[in-house]
């Protein structure tokens, strides 16, 4: 397989694990609040970037391309059930590509396009001030409609979790 060598990370490059990790998970939360475990990310488990490494950072992060099959591996049943629990990634720098991390391919002409169209509309609101504010009152409206409905929300989706949980325990 030709080597390939990354310049920068981008969203969507590919990844293949050399060797048995030992990392850290991040856990990401609904709050907040990012916490994590320890963990062994077996060989040949393939990643991919979550987002465009930003200009002087030695870091990127990774989601595996298996994400569901292998988020009962890395988190708890006791996280993954909870309301909150937002999802997972692993954090690499750019030493770990070559040694602990192969590069396979890079992130392809459609993901990019998204993934810049995507980020475009966010700087458009990061930006704008008018945009901004208009953000803020619209996330109050959302709030103040919304906020009756959230113990009906929150009732189903505990329901959901709780099959989920049975379902998981069952197999």
């Amino acid at each position: 397989m030709n080597k390939i060598e990354p310049t920068k990370i981008l969203h969507g490059d590919r990844f293949v694990t050399m060797e048995d990790i030992k990392t850290h998970v991040a856990v990401s939360w609904a709050a907040p609040y990012t916490g994590g475990y320890d963990c062994v990310i077996p060989k040949g488990i393939v990643l991919v970037a979550i987002r465009d490494q930003r200009d002087g950072s030695l870091a990127f992060s990774c989601i595996p391309v298996n994400y569901q099959e292998l988020e009962k591996v890395f988190v708890p049943a006791s996280d993954r059930f909870e309301l909150k629990y937002a999802g997972y990634h692993f954090a690499f720098t750019n030493t770990d590509v070559g040694v602990r991390l192969q590069l396979v391919s890079r992130s392809s002409a459609n993901e990019r396009r998204r993934y810049e169209a995507r980020e475009k509309v966010s700087d458009l609101f990061r930006d704008n001030i008018f945009l901004q504010s208009f953000k803020i009152i619209f996330i109050y409206a959302f709030i103040i409609l919304t906020l009756p409905i959230k113990p009906f929300v929150d009732m189903i989706r505990k329901r959901r979790l709780t099959a989920k949980k049975k379902a998981e325990e069952s197999e």
